[in-house]
């Protein structure tokens, strides 16, 4: 019996951990912003209570940073899991991989089901914060995974990385690595270190 409760409670422990680890990392997030937005004297709102814990299936963004010239409207999407792949796909779509093998010279992958992402009202969420500024819409991966990569259609062409090592040719689609600042879906990717950068 305790034999049977230690492997209960390990299993409950490494289920949580990544939930955990995310719960932090949002508290980590919180802090750097404000401590950004505090000495630009910017103006942080958030859109509902305890938005830094904000996900991605809901529509609403979850805060509003403006600054002298541009509204940041953000939207967060959060990656518990580290050691996983993040795929978007022209469908409007996102998905995760599982790498397994990387310690051997095996490399084999297994997906998720593909989810459609909600359309993210920006626009009206703005709206809170002066019309004449540039809107930003900011699609902040907090935690992030182990990489971000955008997935094209099959048959036709995307522009991939020079360095063939990054590429990996799908059944479905040529896909290429996305970084901080690419634009998806209208969204600028962002993580959190370039995401400071770009308000200080």
């Amino acid at each position: 019996m305790g034999v049977l409760m230690c492997v209960v409670g390990i299993g409950i422990v490494c289920f949580c951990f990544p939930y955990i680890r995310c719960f932090f990392k949002r508290l980590s997030m919180l802090s750097k912003i404000k401590n950004a937005c505090w000495e630009k004297g910017y103006r942080l709102q958030g859109t509902h209570a305890f938005w830094f814990l904000g996900g991605k299936n809901g529509k609403n963004c979850d805060c509003i940073i403006e600054t002298a010239e541009d509204v940041f409207v953000i939207k967060l999407f959060g990656m518990p899991r580290r050691k996983r792949v993040l795929v978007f796909t022209e469908k409007k779509e996102y998905f995760t991989r599982i790498l397994v093998g990387m310690l051997l010279l095996i490399r084999e992958s297994f997906d998720s089901k593909a989810k459609q992402l909600p359309e993210y009202d920006f626009v009206q969420t703005g709206k809170a914060a002066s019309s004449d500024k540039k809107l930003r819409k900011i699609l902040l991966v907090n935690p992030v995974p182990m990489e971000m990569l955008w997935q094209a259609e099959k048959g036709k062409e995307t522009k991939l990385s020079p360095f063939p090592m990054e590429n990996m040719q799908k059944e479905n689609g040529k896909e290429r690595i996305l970084s901080p600042g690419d634009v998806v879906y209208d969204m600028e990717l962002a993580n959190l270190s370039w995401f400071l950068k770009e308000l200080r």
